[in-house]
């Protein structure tokens, strides 16, 4: 809290010549993550992004988010490996439990990296000096993101699951033009992850993404879609969710068993509506949205 409070002062402080507040913020960030409290970390991450993008020096910046993004990066990846060697033992009480306990972790290190990314958002990240700032962060994290999104367990739990959405849908959000050229890869894992569990997370980082687009031109222009092309992709994209979720909610699941799932597809809509009327009106499904609503 005091990071949050203070952190004006302490940028100016380490403005000076010769300062390196790089240290001190990572041994911050290190020593909340050994306390395994959900609220110190978030706290904590907060402050210390809130300190970093202050600085006015933005290659110092840079380096200190990098520092501050380091412990929970490894981190991430040691709960991972845990995750990946434990799975390939079958038939083991003890191996599943340890998957849970790491899975647990890693949902909690995904909340801490996205409070850092999320802080960024002040130092008007919608720009091109945001994008620099997070632009070693992310060439750190991107690989054990991929890595997480790409094996089963990972996809099988909600919390690691929705960590990772959350952690997608704040880039989305703070640094387009970075993530624009993986806009297409990212909307397939969220279709294949949709498709497996059902988890609400996704149908929220779709509607992020729409949003996105209607109000980052860049984004669209890094993700090599013009207004046609957008569109295109998005209609699509809510035809088959839409699809999906009907079959779900009327043969898997009664509508009463999944409220999650019909409020975020519902929340999609809406956003669909606000930021590309022109994807959900020639919408296949459009019929059958609303007739799931009555």
């Amino acid at each position: 809290l005091v990071l949050i409070a203070s952190a004006g002062k302490l940028a100016k402080a380490a403005a000076s010549p010769g300062a390196d507040i790089s240290v001190a913020l990572t041994q911050s960030m290190e020593a909340a993550l050994s306390t395994n409290n959900a609220k110190v970390m978030a706290n904590v991450a907060e402050g210390c992004a809130r300190v970093s993008v202050q600085l006015r020096d933005t290659p110092k910046a840079r380096a200190t988010l990098s520092a501050v993004a380091a412990p929970t990066i490894l981190r991430a990846r040691s709960a991972l490996d845990a995750i990946i060697s434990s799975s390939s033992v079958e038939g083991s009480g003890q191996a599943a439990g340890q998957v849970d306990a790491a899975s647990q972790a890693l949902a909690s290190y995904l909340g801490v990296l996205r409070q850092l990314i999320r802080f960024c958002d002040s130092a008007s990240s919608r720009g091109r000096a945001g994008e620099s700032l997070l632009s070693d962060v992310l060439t750190a994290a991107w690989p054990v993101l991929n890595d997480i999104s790409s094996h089963p367990s990972c996809r099988a739990n909600e919390a690691v699951l929705s960590g990772l959405l959350d952690v997608h849908s704040q880039l989305l959000s703070v640094v387009p033009v970075l993530i624009g050229p993986y806009f297409k890869d990212l909307i397939t894992f969220v279709v294949k992850a949709y498709e497996e569990s059902f988890c609400p997370s996704a149908l929220e980082y779709v509607s992020a993404a729409v949003e996105s687009f209607d109000t980052e031109e860049s984004i669209g222009v890094a993700a090599g879609l013009d207004e046609n092309g957008k569109e295109l992709i998005f209609n699509q994209l809510l035809a088959h969710l839409c699809q999906c979720t009907f079959t779900h909610v009327t043969q898997t699941k009664r509508p009463n068993e999944c409220p999650q799932v019909i409020k975020a597809l519902f929340e999609m809509a809406q956003r669909y509506l606000i930021f590309c009327p022109g994807a959900l009106c020639q919408c296949p499904e459009f019929a059958s949205l609303f007739g799931l609503a009555v």
